[in-house]
């Protein structure tokens, strides 16, 4: 042997039942009709009903961020986003027209209720 070529292994072979007994349930996709490996099945009680969201948004204050999520959360909303808040700063020279950073401002949705 030399610095190519790499022993000769002999592993045995499985049939497809011992080959699925063998892939632990955490890395097997969902298994359906052909064509739609990966995709979960339907649930039946939701088939052809889509959820229709409302959404809020709100300033989050930076010394209680925590609260602030909890509280919203606790209420049915869930985080979608965070983005820096701005607003135009003013001052009387024309030429500097900087943007004054403000409290982020959330995004949340929940399920409306029906």
């Amino acid at each position: 042997m030399n610095a190519t070529t790499r022993p000769s292994v002999e592993l045995p072979l499985l049939s497809a039942e011992e080959l699925e007994d063998a892939i632990p349930p955490v890395y097997k996709p969902y298994l359906g009709t052909p064509g739609t490996r990966g995709v979960a099945p339907p649930q039946p009680d939701s088939v052809g009903v889509m959820t229709t969201w409302e959404y809020m948004t709100a300033p989050i204050m930076i010394h209680a961020t925590k609260q602030i999520l909890d509280n919203f959360g606790s209420e049915g909303w869930e985080l979608v986003a965070v983005l820096p808040g701005t607003q135009q700063a003013s001052t009387p020279d024309a030429a500097v027209n900087a943007p004054a950073q403000t409290n982020p401002i959330a995004y949340f949705k929940r399920p409306k209720e029906s």
